[in-house]
């Protein structure tokens, strides 16, 4: 399990944003997906699965704090450790298990989730995870058609 915070390139020297990115390496995931297990890395990459902080709270909106000088220090520092505590460990937590990822993954919306549970086997929570996907482009309308296309013959009612 990873928590790591990411700064944002357009920090300055006196205002900063930053936010945190989660991520679980799941050996049990990696070898049912025909993938090589060895230590876990140290960093979010290489992880099996990730998101970023505010994607695990309700209103799975990217989340970033702002300190604009050190008087926002300690209130931005209680926003972080509220919502560590409250959504990011329960969800590393949940995450770090066969289980408790794919149930996540089953959740989500979109087509990096949808190609795990495929290779998983789990070809009815794949479907639902593009057909949920937003639709926000002609670019995602068009990947989830090709998508649901190329996996129609395996999913046949």
């Amino acid at each position: 399990m990873l928590l790591e915070v990411q700064a944002s390139q357009w920090n300055q020297e006196n205002s900063a944003r930053f936010t945190i990115n989660l991520a679980v390496y799941v050996p049990s995931i990696l070898r049912k997906l025909g993938e090589e297990v060895g230590a876990p890395p140290k960093s979010e990459v290489g992880c099996t699965w990730g998101a970023r902080i505010g994607f695990v709270t309700p209103e799975r909106l990217d989340r970033w704090w702002e300190l604009d000088g050190v008087e926002s220090v300690a209130g931005v520092s209680l926003q972080v450790v509220d919502t560590v505590r409250r959504y990011a460990l329960p969800w590393l937590e949940t995450a770090a298990t066969y289980e408790g990822l794919c149930g996540i993954l089953a959740l989500s919306n979109g087509i990096p989730a949808a190609d795990v549970l495929w290779s998983l086997g789990l070809h009815s929570e794949a479907v639902a995870c593009v057909k949920g996907m937003p639709l926000t482009s002609s670019g995602r309308v068009q990947a989830a058609a090709e998508w649901l296309q190329a996996h129609a013959h395996a999913h046949a009612p």
